[in-house]
């Protein structure tokens, strides 16, 4: 498995990918947070002069949450182009045959590829830390609620590499390795939308949206029920993944 992360990790390094998606996401993150934060000043500057305005506005409800959430819907933008590659452009080049001739569990390839998209993910937000760093200057923060953001952060990235690996293992296709997991992720998103403005659908539906437990995660509820809903997610599709690998070797 480490000879499989570490492979993972000097293709990504050793090509502009990772670092062009590195940097555009910290590019748009950057200017999301710089824009939150001026919105922050403005209206304390106008609630200053209320003896209450000022009660009602918080770094954490204006900034630091909707920063987090804005992380959130990137990386659901960002990530697929990190994952169509794992597994379809082996099977197009013929590298996956030979990875199963190794003494390699199918199992330790999946997850071995899965740590190194992971590998750049920690580096987006390791840089992205720096926001808070900054804001924890300008104002006190509950640095809870940063380290409970980010724990969602991860655990969202978790759940999103393992969905873009399961749907890179079923094609050989970069490209539609990408459509399926943009829609698959999409369609999550999709679930909030039609949660807030259809009750009945967010009573049903809205538990299953991934953006949902990250938002009350950035606001520092760490449940089982948040943990578990992630940790299932990646499960599954890494199971689902190893199983379709399993298939296809059978099939070759």
């Amino acid at each position: 498995m480490l000879s499989i992360l570490r492979r993972e990790l000097a293709a990504y390094f050793n090509s502009a990918l990772a670092w062009i998606v590195i940097a555009v996401f910290i590019l748009i993150s950057g200017f999301i947070f710089v824009s939150l934060l001026g919105i922050y000043s403005d209206q304390s500057l106008a609630a200053s002069s209320s003896p209450f305005g000022a009660q009602s506005l918080n770094p954490s409800d204006r900034v630091m949450v909707p920063t987090f959430q804005w992380i959130g819907y990137l990386l659901l933008f960002f990530l697929p182009v990190l994952t169509m590659r794992l597994i379809a452009e082996e099977s197009r080049v013929g590298m996956l045959e030979m990875l199963f001739t190794y003494p390699l569990a199918d199992w330790e390839i999946v997850l071995g590829k899965f740590l190194g998209a992971l590998g750049v993910v920690s580096v987006m937000m390791g840089l992205s830390s720096t926001y808070f760093i900054v804001l924890g200057r300008m104002v006190d923060i509950e640095w809870k609620l940063v380290f409970s953001g980010y724990l969602g952060v991860f655990l969202l990235s978790c759940a999103f590499v393992a969905f873009g690996i399961w749907a890179s293992s079923l094609t050989s296709s970069q490209m539609i390795s990408a459509v399926i997991t943009y829609g698959g992720l999409l369609a999550s998103w999709l679930v909030v939308i039609a949660g807030d403005n259809i009750q009945s659908l967010k009573d049903v539906f809205g538990g299953l949206s991934p953006m949902d437990h990250l938002v009350e995660m950035a606001r520092g509820t760490v449940t089982s029920h948040h943990l578990v809903y992630f940790l299932a997610w990646t499960a599954l599709f890494l199971f689902l993944t190893v199983r379709t690998l399993e298939s296809r070797k059978w099939s070759d």
